[in-house]
């Protein structure tokens, strides 16, 4: 004998939301992932901008500012691209009316607060482009932290005015 089954008030329809909707929710937290780190912290990015260079330039100088609205610190130890062999994190310091820039290992953002790559001061060094970037131009660069996390941003290129257009980074 067959077993009694319960007649559903359900709608094909809302059978049809109640399986879509989970997906969408778990789609829409896929996208947010990346962006996302233990303790609530997340670095976001204001004002980026990678400084056209020369069309046969080696080097290139990216700028912006980091935030972290976290609870905790985060530290940067890593920055890279697909589109250049190496970024380093360097900054300027003038001596004696000569500037030379010092590598730096990693960059220490507080909770709650923010820290600024700007022509003149620290900057991101990124080597050996694997293509002439103009204005315009989009990279992408993936901040890793200590922890282990990480997060991609889209930077725009454009075209150098001021003190960075004068060789200085």
């Amino acid at each position: 004998m067959m077993p009694l089954m319960k007649h559903s008030h359900t709608s094909d329809s809302s059978l049809f939301r109640l399986r879509i909707l989970p997906g969408i929710v778990f789609t829409a937290l896929l996208l947010i992932a990346p962006f996302s780190f233990a303790g609530n912290a997340a670095i976001t990015l204001k004002n980026a901008w990678i400084s056209e260079a020369p069309p046969m330039s080696k080097v290139m100088a990216a700028y912006m500012k980091i935030q972290n609205p976290g609870d905790k610190p985060v530290e940067i130890d890593k920055v890279s691209s697909p589109d250049f062999s190496s970024i380093e994190m360097h900054r300027t310091v003038i001596t004696n009316g000569v500037a030379s820039m010092l590598r730096e290992k990693s960059i220490r953002i507080a909770a709650h607060g923010s820290f600024e790559f700007k022509p003149g001061h620290y900057h991101l060094m990124m080597f050996n482009p694997k293509k002439s970037f103009r204005a315009g131009d989009t990279s992408q660069l993936t901040f890793t932290l200590a922890s282990g996390q990480s997060a991609t941003f889209k930077v725009t290129v454009k075209k150098a005015t001021g003190y960075a257009s004068n060789g200085q980074h």
